[in-house]
């Protein structure tokens, strides 16, 4: 026991210090408390809103609003992120989506001025993954934020059956 304890004298105080690998230990558990503290806060996902069709109309001038929920399906999985093929695909979507609704020229329109705009600092607040806190580029949901996304979207407005369509092609593994 005594060679767990040693004494150091500094200006007529005696320190005691008792097991300093048992110190070090604590420094570097409240180190890993404190960081995984700060992910959980990074880990906060804002309530999904949507300007629907950014910068773009929502349908041809003679059919107003023709694409409006293709554009929401898109900015639903924008919102939650995930990893850049999910990003493509939501792009791919929203393409065959706008071409369904009206033509291939509007959808390619979207398309590409969707995939530009991934470049364009102007479609910043709209940028993959904006609805988390932290400023993430692309990264696999965890099984945590799966919940989290899972939870937000079952307490908002959105119909049901895109729910249940973005769940199926971006949560489920």
């Amino acid at each position: 026991m005594a060679r767990n304890v040693f004494f150091i004298e500094q200006k007529g105080k005696i320190l005691k210090n008792i097991h300093m690998n048992q110190a070090i230990i604590c420094s570097f558990t409240l180190l890993a408390i404190l960081l995984i503290g700060s992910d959980a806060k990074s880990a906060e996902l804002k309530p999904f809103e949507t300007d629907y069709c950014t910068l773009f109309p929502e349908g041809p001038p003679s059919k107003p609003g023709a694409w409006k929920d293709c554009c929401l399906k898109h900015d639903l999985v924008y919102w939650a992120g995930g990893i850049k093929s999910q990003q493509k695909l939501a792009d791919i979507e929203l393409r065959k989506c706008v071409e369904q609704k009206s033509s291939k020229f509007y959808g390619s329109m979207m398309y590409h001025g969707v995939r530009f705009g991934h470049y364009s600092p102007i479609k910043a607040k709209t940028r993959w993954g904006h609805g988390w806190s932290d400023k993430r580029k692309f990264k696999a949901l965890s099984s945590k934020e799966k919940l989290i996304v899972r939870d937000l979207l079952n307490q908002s407005n959105i119909n049901p059956l895109y729910i249940e369509n973005y769940i199926f092609l971006y949560i489920d593994d």
